[in-house]
């Protein structure tokens, strides 16, 4: 006769399974925007709300389905994302954010150029008073993402190793938190750890105030759209062409196109190891320095992009090369895209100082910004703020347009209009010798007091 096994035995293996069952049911439960507990993403949903953007989980990846309009948020995927069409999704374009510590995206970060690593947080210099199971990323290269935003606090994360450009990070050489980098004309934002954007975590002001900057740094409110995915979901289709061929071409140069691409895909696919990245590096550094030596100084372009600007100087010198074709040819037939973003990226540099905010166009929602300006030079300032904004709403952003763009279409009479209207706003915000205006300075006195 077989024995019975003892009470609490079994005590001990229905607790087991009930713990088991309680932790499956928390885990499907995190990161959703329906769970208002510590580990859910409500917040998340209501930030994004409040900047002015319709945001929708999904879980079907159809990638027939997405449209320009739509920005894809990747939370702790455990599904694998192909990196394939992924690749060409941005490419052509398209904008995302991958947030993953431990996921199943270790092989489409090694095809972007970034390896993941664990964090150790006892070779860390910052970690949270309260909790050392919270280490601390600060700002590392300067971003408009990381403008004005002192620390991310981040729970139990994993880093990236690469040569992106790392706009957060651990210190001292703990690895990167955040990396943005565009492909193509595509943008894509990788965060090493999901756990930035729950709940609990959102009430830490650098990571609200992060996400917020992060939701307008990628999209405009009210026209752009974000698609989030969680943990599992199925991916069926692949990404929509972004180029047209009106005519196609000639058979013999079909074939040449495709041997290039084939031997670039190729090329894309070899990775060189570490002890040879180096010294490849420096003999192309050299060569190049060596050709811009002797070629420079036969070209001597002049350029002068000043008319851009509606302050002080010109734009940058790396955008004057492109703006140069706009200062000759017949303006009627050419798209003042290019030109209308640059102006506006400028005219919000120049706003941030008159106004003590950070990109204002870029971080501020249209109300507040308008009750600033109101505040500080009236009801005609306020006027041409509206108009202002107006203007540039379906400005795309700099890195997403070219001189070669086709659509959207930005005329010289809008680019003038848009110029004159920066012009006056910023004269109506400054006195005439050209200084920040007194009320500003002294609002921002009592602010930093």
């Amino acid at each position: 006769m077989p024995r019975r096994a003892p009470l609490w035995f079994i005590l001990v293996i229905v607790g087991q399974l009930l713990m088991a069952t309680g932790d499956a049911r928390a885990d499907a439960a995190d990161y959703s925007p329906h769970n208002f507990e510590w580990q859910g993403t409500s917040r998340l949903f209501e930030l994004a709300a409040e900047r002015g953007f319709s945001i929708e989980t999904r879980s079907n990846l159809d990638w027939k389905k997405i449209e320009k309009r739509h920005i894809l948020l990747f939370l702790y995927p455990t599904a694998p994302i192909p990196s394939e069409k992924l690749v060409a999704y941005l490419r052509g374009g398209g904008r995302v954010i991958l947030a993953d510590d431990f996921g199943s995206t270790a092989e489409l970060l090694e095809k972007l150029g970034v390896r993941r690593v664990p964090v150790n947080g006892a070779r860390l210099s910052r970690l949270h008073a309260e909790n050392p199971a919270l280490p601390i990323a600060t700002p590392l290269t300067p971003h408009p993402l990381n403008n004005g935003i002192p620390e991310l606090v981040t729970n139990h994360p994993a880093a990236f190793d690469t040569q992106l450009p790392a706009i957060f990070g651990f210190e001292p050489a703990g690895g990167a938190l955040v990396v943005a980098a565009t492909l193509g004309r595509g943008r894509i934002v990788l965060i090493s750890d999901p756990s930035v954007f729950i709940n609990r975590m959102l009430k830490f002001p650098g990571n609200e105030a992060f996400t917020r900057r992060l939701l307008g740094y990628l999209g405009r409110p009210g026209e752009d759209s974000y698609v989030v995915f969680t943990q599992h979901f199925t991916e069926t289709g692949s990404p929509k062409p972004t180029v047209k061929v009106r005519v196609p071409p000639p058979p013999g140069l079909s074939a040449i196109l495709a041997d290039a691409n084939t031997l670039l895909a190729e090329f894309n696919e070899y990775m060189l190891d570490r002890v040879w990245i180096m010294p490849i590096a420096t003999l192309f550094a050299g060569l190049l320095l060596a050709l811009a030596v002797w070629v420079i100084p036969m070209m001597r372009p002049r350029y002068d992009a000043s008319w851009t600007r509606p302050g002080e100087g010109p734009p940058p010198a790396r955008y004057a090369r492109d703006l140069e074709p706009y200062m000759s040819g017949s303006p009627r037939k050419m798209n003042f895209a290019y030109p209308a973003a640059v102006f506006r990226d400028v005219m919000d540099v120049d706003l941030e100082q008159t106004l003590g905010v950070a990109a204002p166009l870029a971080t501020m929602d249209e109300p507040a910004l308008r009750r600033m300006v109101q505040k500080r030079a009236g009801a005609e300032a306020e006027r041409l703020c509206t108009l202002l904004i107006g203007l540039t709403r379906r400005i795309p952003h700099r890195e997403m347009v070219t001189p070669f763009t086709l659509t959207p279409r930005y005329s010289f009479r809008e680019l003038k209009r848009l110029q004159d209207c920066g012009r006056l706003l910023l004269e109506a915000l400054r006195p005439s010798d050209g200084t920040p205006n007194q009320t500003a300075t002294d609002e921002r006195t009592t602010t930093n007091g």
